[in-house]
């Protein structure tokens, strides 16, 4: 049942789109994160443009109080970009951790969505989403958490509990990512905010769990690594 349903969503393009857009653009990434200093600067600052440009592309001045909704958004690209660059201080393994917590967070937030279905989450802004994908994702981020503390991997707390609590936290903030920009778009009445990645849309569709995880991740960092 599962294995067919499977099928027929690969065979459906978009995620066949998907993967193929993260098989390439995922090494691209994770090389410039792994290398550091002014390249990994330098593809932020690109991130930047781009996230803008979509921004102001998706924004709809008809519409009433799109000031506040564009200035808000601004302070998240802006805020995002500033924390990306900040936790890469701490590393390339913090920062690699970060983005296995919110790939960890989508991808079974999806598949958890599939196989269990049931109630969704925020019917008005992501239709899609489930309370089984939420609460799968959450548990999902604590083996990655619980994982990465006992291997070594990371050591953001002396405690293996407390990183399991941190990354269920950042999954969580993720998914608040994700909703918040799902109602954007919906307030825009836009289906993407751009197309420059084929199957996901644009660079704030596959950020926007990214964006919230990263501010988290700073604060996480900000207060235990003192």
């Amino acid at each position: 049942m599962f294995s067919e349903l499977l099928y027929s969503k690969f065979k459906s393009n978009k995620l066949l789109q998907r993967t193929i857009s993260a098989s390439v653009f995922v090494p691209i990434i994770l090389f410039f994160v792994y290398i550091g200093g002014i390249a990994y600067s330098m593809m932020n600052f690109i991130f930047l443009c781009i996230c803008m440009y979509e921004l102001i592309k998706m924004t709809k001045v008809s519409k009433q109080h799109w000031q506040r909704y564009f200035i808000l958004t601004t302070i998240v690209i802006l805020s995002f970009i500033c924390n990306m660059i900040y936790i890469r201080q701490y590393g390339f393994k913090i920062t690699l951790f970060l983005f296995l917590i919110v790939w960890g967070t989508d991808t079974s937030a999806y598949f958890f969505g599939i196989i269990i279905g049931g109630k969704k989450l925020a019917l008005k802004f992501s239709p899609n989403k489930t309370w089984a994908g939420f609460l799968g994702a959450l548990f999902c981020s604590g083996i990655i958490g619980y994982i990465a503390h006992k291997t070594s991997f990371v050591s953001i707390h002396n405690s293996c509990i407390q990183t399991v609590y941190s990354s269920i936290f950042i999954s969580f903030c993720s998914q608040c990512g994700d909703l918040a920009e799902s109602a954007l778009k919906r307030y825009f009445e836009v289906k993407d905010s751009g197309n420059c990645l084929p199957g996901h849309g644009g660079l704030l569709d596959r950020f926007d769990g990214l964006s919230f995880a990263s501010i988290a991740m700073f604060f996480i960092l900000l207060i235990f690594s003192c």
